[in-house]
């Protein structure tokens, strides 16, 4: 009846049931088919495809082929499940060795500074294969507890142009 266009008031009278109880049947088609509103919700219900649940994984591939941020998903026990090419840039490692080595979060941190929640931005100290150690901002990005999967996003300090190079670059242009 909705896709047909009628309003609640009219789906009401035509089901003999109050507004009310539209509209609460309405809230409870929204959270089933994982719907922000009532038109997503009819083309989802029209949708003879069936949705499955995704996981942290399965909603950040898109964002792991990104170069832009380093982007690393941690199991319960701090090992690294998934990178992307970013990450694997700033701290010196190809695909295959970092795999080979099955590295974690911890065995990479050096040190943290400041205390604050794995949610909340804060700077870390990283272990570059080469030795030497790599300034990052880290942040958890999404949390799945049904896995145990956390994903970070991980800002290289060491790439962010400094106000010099941005002053010289201005400077060149005009």
């Amino acid at each position: 009846m909705a896709s047909e266009g009628l309003t609640d008031k009219e789906i009401a009278r035509h089901l003999r049931v109050s507004i009310t109880t539209v509209r609460t049947y309405w809230n409870r088609m929204r959270r089933k088919l994982d719907a922000s509103n009532r038109a997503q919700a009819i083309v989802r219900a029209l949708d003879s495809k069936p949705r499955p649940k995704k996981t942290v994984t399965d909603s950040l591939k898109n964002v792991l082929s990104s170069s832009l941020l380093g982007i690393i998903v941690v199991d319960k026990n701090g090992r690294i499940t998934d990178t992307n090419d970013a990450f694997l840039e700033t701290i010196g490692y190809d695909r295959e060795e970092f795999e080979r080595l099955g590295l974690s979060w911890p065995q990479l941190t050096v040190r943290r500074v400041g205390v604050s929640p794995e949610t909340t931005p804060c700077v870390r100290e990283l272990r570059h294969r080469d030795g030497h150690t790599v300034w990052v901002i880290a942040a958890a990005l999404l949390c799945d507890t049904s896995e145990g999967a956390m994903a970070h996003y991980i800002i290289d300090l060491g790439r962010i142009p400094t106000y010099d190079s941005f002053k010289a670059a201005s400077q060149s242009v005009g």
